[in-house]
């Protein structure tokens, strides 16, 4: 009687023991896990932030587009920063294009279409674009 009851609780240590090694392992995998959801969460935040600088870059010079202080269309045309130490060149469009505006008797013509502002580099996730054309019909 107390052979058997011996011998039972020796294979029970052998299984804790068994069981001990799989929550570790299991445990593991989920702290793995985690530090991989906080390095894509730490990259994300990373180049959200590089999005946000280029994207005000990018609009201040829309703003400021024909003030003298710059003229997207003449050619020259600035590098966005994107970092310390790296930039990417700015692509301008629709500096040629015009439309004609009619409001009841009143017709304008040669109204420059809005211009349109890209960059494409992989620390903003590709391509970038902003401004853009109006159509009132």
């Amino acid at each position: 009687m107390f052979g058997s009851s011996r011998k039972t609780h020796d294979s029970q240590q052998g299984n804790s023991l068994v069981e001990a090694v799989v929550a570790i392992a299991l445990v593991g995998l989920v702290a793995q896990g985690a530090v991989l959801m906080n390095a894509r969460a730490a990259d994300t935040q990373g180049q959200i932030h590089t999005q946000e600088s280029a994207i005000s870059q990018m609009r201040a010079l829309l703003v400021n587009n024909g003030t003298g202080a710059i003229d997207l269309c003449s050619g020259s045309l600035p590098d966005i920063d994107l970092s310390h130490d790296t930039t990417t060149p700015l692509r301008v469009q629709g500096c040629s294009a015009t439309t004609t505006a009619a409001i009841g008797d009143l017709t304008i013509t040669d109204l420059p279409h809005p211009l349109i502002l890209s960059i494409n580099h992989d620390l903003v996730g590709g391509q970038m674009v902003i401004g853009g054309t109006w159509s009132y019909e």
